[in-house]
């Protein structure tokens, strides 16, 4: 697992937008449908979804959702290199700074690593088949700080791991938006499937 850095209870079910919905319980965890990105088969394509919406209370909040990735299956071959990297970012505004968390994995040139967060994910025998995984992002937005990351069984150490940030902009107060992208490293299409997308905080 990676994050990007330059220059330095209440539920809420999340439908994100701009993707594709693949109905049968091949790529879902629950129910019929799961959210599907897919890439162009072209090397080097990125797919992104992306859900706007604001926080009401600069508090903890949380992140939650299971994923699964894969390449299209045209080869019959197992191939999960041929997805270059998936990831999800948060764009977060409050009166003084807009920071933004990015995590990233596979390949992340340019990149940070995240300390001991080299991750194996489970990735099954026959590429038609999907495996689950989840993760979970706390962030604290009165401090602007990561405060946990986890991608299934692992908690990874964030110490040290700090958001982009940049001076607030001024048309974006209380922005919180999340977005998921899949980048394909060859000229086939890479998948991403999100299931149950939640955003939660301990919100008066």
């Amino acid at each position: 697992m990676r994050y990007r850095l330059t220059d330095t209870s209440h539920h809420v079910k999340l439908s994100l937008v701009n993707a594709q919905r693949a109905a049968g319980s091949a790529g879902s965890l629950h129910g019929p449908y799961a959210l599907k990105l897919a890439t162009r088969p072209g090397a080097g394509h990125i797919a992104v979804s992306i859900k706007c919406a604001t926080w009401r209370y600069r508090g903890p909040i949380r992140l939650e959702a299971y994923f699964t990735f894969k390449p299209e299956a045209a080869d019959l071959l197992l191939s999960e290199l041929d997805v270059r990297a998936f990831g999800v970012l948060l764009d977060i505004q409050d009166a003084e700074y807009r920071s933004m968390p990015h995590f990233r994995h596979l390949a992340a040139t340019g990149w940070e690593d995240v300390p001991q967060g080299r991750q194996l994910l489970c990735y099954n025998e026959i590429p038609t088949k999907y495996n689950g995984h989840y993760l979970r992002v706390d962030l604290d937005l009165s401090a602007r700080a990561i405060k946990r990351l986890q991608c299934s069984d692992r908690v990874l150490a964030l110490e040290g791991v700090e958001p982009m940030m940049i001076p607030a902009m001024a048309n974006l107060w209380c922005m919180l938006n999340v977005a998921w992208w899949v980048e394909t490293d060859v000229d086939k299409r890479a998948f991403l499937y999100l299931d149950s997308v939640v955003f939660s905080g301990d919100w008066p």
